[in-house]
């Protein structure tokens, strides 16, 4: 499941994209995803302007896309209501349309290290000086200090199983295999891991009305900086995620929308 949701992020985002001061209860400018076969998603504007969205599906996803403007900060604003829980998200997408996740840039601290062992490609424990601070959360990456690109990662939704202190040294034990032929004194680290910026997680039944206000500057971060693109972004794909255990949903959106401003303002 999560690998599929994944590939939709990238794959809806590729296609289109938005301009600014954009009204988000119109049905036009959102795309509907992942509506299961058989089941039924519909968008509907109201009499009182507000969009409903109403489904059956066990998932479903909106999802609208908009490009970096230097200068030019987003404001997202509005009002959800919902019968079901829900998160909005927002997920940054490369100038070829591909998802950037958060370790391809942000260095977990004091996570340098380097194998005491060679390891193949298949082999699924590493031998470290040192994973006192490594969490099982994160990714491992080959890669010196804080430079960039890293040369190989190991993403953390692979998965890693322990991190133990064993006969002086540490062992990383992962749930699939490395990946990559690496000698011994390979230096690595951890890479902190995210697909994305979570706006609003709504997972909790009865869910409240909420009032959505959040701004996007127009400056990127090498870290997961609230308010800032991450690095190597070209556009922002904003999602609305139902997947609550409700056999109808139903998520109402008033006076949401979507709007640029100028950044010395």
């Amino acid at each position: 499941m999560k690998n599929k949701f994944f590939a939709g992020i990238v794959c809806m985002a590729a296609f289109w994209g938005m301009a600014a001061d954009t009204d988000l209860t119109l049905p036009e400018n959102w795309k509907l995803a992942n509506v299961k076969k058989g089941c039924t998603a519909n968008l509907r504007k109201e009499a009182d302007s507000s969009l409903l969205l109403t489904t059956d599906s066990p998932q479903c996803y909106l999802t609208c896309r908009f490009d970096y403007r230097k200068g030019k900060l987003l404001r997202i604003e509005g009002k959800i209501d919902s019968n079901d829980t829900y998160f909005i998200k927002l997920y940054f997408i490369d100038s070829k349309g591909k998802l950037i996740y958060m370790d391809q840039f942000n260095v977990a601290e004091g996570t340098h290290t380097e194998l005491t062992e060679g390891a193949g490609a298949k082999d699924t424990v590493l031998k470290v000086r040192d994973a006192s601070k490594w969490k099982k959360g994160n990714s491992i990456a080959v890669g010196k200090g804080n430079e960039l690109p890293n040369q190989h990662t190991y993403m953390a939704r692979k998965g890693i199983l322990s991190i133990a202190q064993k006969n002086g040294c540490w062992e990383v034990t992962l749930k699939q295999p490395w990946g990559k032929q690496s000698p011994g004194g390979t230096p690595l680290r951890q890479m902190v891991f995210g697909d994305g910026k979570l706006l609003l997680n709504q997972y909790r039944l009865p869910v409240k009305p909420q009032m959505l206000s959040y701004t996007l500057q127009d400056e990127f971060t090498d870290k997961n900086e609230a308010n800032k693109w991450w690095r190597g972004a070209a556009s922002v794909s904003m999602q609305i995620i139902m997947a609550g255990k409700s056999g109808e949903k139903k998520l109402r959106l008033t006076d949401f929308r979507i709007r640029e401003i100028e950044s010395n303002w």
